[in-house]
C-alpha cells in the first residue's frame, strides 16, 4: 500500500516496524504543529476579533486532515501486522 509523505512515495508492506514507527512519529508532530497553529489562530479570533485569512484556515484544516489520515493509515499497517504476529502465535515482550 503506497503513501506519500514530503514527495516521496512508500510502500508501506515494504518498509519495516521501526520505519513505520519513524514516519508515524513525523507525521503526528507535524500533526500537533498544524494544530497548534490553529488553536492560536481561534484564541487570537476570540480574544481580538481578529480571524485568520480564510484561505489560510481552510489550507491548514485540510492538512491537518490529509495529515491525520496518512497517520491513521500507518497505524492500521501496524495493527494488521500485530495481528498476524498474534494469529501465527508469535508474541513479543511489552505486547507488541
Amino acid at each position: 500500500m503506497p503513501i506519500k509523505i514530503d514527495g516521496r512515495t512508500y510502500d508501506l508492506a515494504e518498509l519495516s516496524r521501526q520505519e513505520l514507527l519513524d514516519l508515524k512519529l513525523g507525521l503526528d508532530t507535524t500533526l500537533d504543529d498544524i494544530r497548534t497553529q490553529l488553536s492560536q489562530a481561534r484564541s487570537r479570533a476570540r480574544a481580538s476579533g481578529q480571524y485568520a485569512d480564510p484561505r489560510w484556515y481552510h489550507s491548514a484544516r485540510r492538512a491537518r486532515q490529509r495529515v491525520a489520515r496518512k497517520s491513521q493509515t500507518i497505524q492500521h499497517q501496524l495493527s494488521r501486522r500485530k495481528q498476524a504476529r498474534r494469529s501465527q502465535g508469535i508474541h513479543f515482550p511489552g505486547g507488541s
